[in-house]
Parts: C-alpha cells; sequence; structure tokens
C-alpha cells in the first residue's frame, strides 16, 4: 500500500502529493537518512530497513516520475535567472575565445614550456 496511506495514524499533509513524493517532500517527513536512502534506488528496489523520522521503515521505489510541473509564474523568476546566466556564461566564453585568439603568448621559463 502507498507510503501515504500506510501512515497511522493517516497524515493528512501527504494528501497534497499522493500520485509522486518528491525528495523534498520525503525529506521533510521522513529525514535526510530515508530520502537519501530512497535515492539511491531504481524502480522495483527496496531499502533494507532505514531509521525514519517516523521510526523504521522499509522503503520501495515503484516508479520514478517527473511529477506535477509548477505554475509557470511559480517559476518565472528561477527560469530567467537561469537564462541569464547561461546568457552571460556564453558571452564570457565568446569574450575569453577572441582574447586566445589575438593574443600573443611567449613563455620565458623553459621548464613552463609546452613538450
Amino acid at each position: 500500500r502507498p507510503l501515504h496511506e500506510a501512515l497511522d495514524p493517516p497524515d493528512a499533509s501527504w494528501a497534497d502529493a499522493p500520485e509522486g513524493l518528491g525528495r523534498g517532500v520525503l525529506q521533510e517527513r521522513l529525514g535526510r537518512i530515508a530520502a537519501s536512502a530512497v535515492q539511491a534506488l531504481e524502480p522495483g528496489e527496496s531499502t533494507p530497513p532505514v531509521r525514519t523520522t517516523r521510526g523504521w521503515m522499509s522503503l520501495r521505489l515503484e516508479e520514478r516520475g517527473t511529477g506535477p510541473e509548477p505554475p509557470f509564474e511559480e517559476v518565472r523568476n528561477e527560469l530567467r535567472r537561469a537564462w541569464l546566466r547561461e546568457r552571460s556564461e556564453q558571452s564570457l566564453e565568446r569574450f575569453t575565445e577572441g582574447l586566445r585568439e589575438r593574443a600573443e603568448i611567449e613563455v620565458l621559463d623553459p621548464e613552463l614550456a609546452a613538450p
């Protein structure tokens, strides 16, 4: 039976993610050790007994999924920062490549010269 149904007493806080419990949810509800143990599993595998915030449990990974996509408005700023960071890195790479193409490098120390 799914973990969110097996909790005793039933915990309504699991109801918001009945189909998929991400690492953050697992870590919040069961602790870091349990979340790490599940993260290392392949679908169909079970953990040995691990101590959780709710006692000892053996957890089984049925399948991995992407989970629900958050609304665009919730991730808009994060996406913008990632896009700007990528553009900045590309610009810096083009700039440094141009510098390398125009540079004349003379190695004065024979021990540092390429063979």
